[in-house]
């Protein structure tokens, strides 16, 4: 994010939008949290049964926007991803609470978001993608996906 982009002019309906975003990824954070228990447990109790010989379960969150200017800047096709993080890495049993409790704002309180309590996901958003606040505010969809390889070993070959 270019937090110094200073000449961006936010609008009352802006602010709104990047609050509501900010909103539904705290309720999905929680939701997503619940359920990577779960699946966790059922892949280890896979290999404990020894359905499986190993897993890994990656993550990621991408964003998407239908608006014609904002697929332009970023070279894709409505549908597609306008940004990806693979490295994103929240839904684990050893993830600390302070991921979903705390205030993960970076922004000073004089500016127009600053007084926005940010959860993680929006705070990775913002403060680590190449995304400027017009792309956000240009997003429709985020996507949180969680990718479960099923590893089969053969040894001895």
């Amino acid at each position: 994010m270019k937090k110094g982009d200073k000449k961006y002019i936010f609008t009352e309906e802006n602010i709104n939008k990047l609050k509501r975003l900010n909103d539904k990824l705290k309720i999905e954070e929680k939701r997503i949290y619940k359920f990577s228990f779960q699946l966790e447990e059922s892949v280890n109790k896979m290999k404990t049964e020894k359905l499986i010989d190993d897993f890994n379960i990656y993550q990621e969150v991408s964003l998407h926007s239908s608006n014609a200017d904002c697929n332009k800047r970023h070279k894709v096709q409505e549908g597609d991803p306008i940004w990806t993080d693979r490295t994103f890495n929240l839904f684990f049993h050893n993830k600390d609470d302070i991921f979903y409790t705390e205030n993960w704002n970076e922004l000073v309180s004089e500016h127009p978001l600053g007084g926005i309590e940010f959860c993680y996901t929006m705070h990775c958003i913002c403060f680590h993608s190449c995304l400027n606040w017009q792309d956000l505010i240009d997003v429709d969809e985020a996507w949180i996906e969680l990718k479960v390889d099923y590893q089969f070993v053969l040894r001895g070959v």
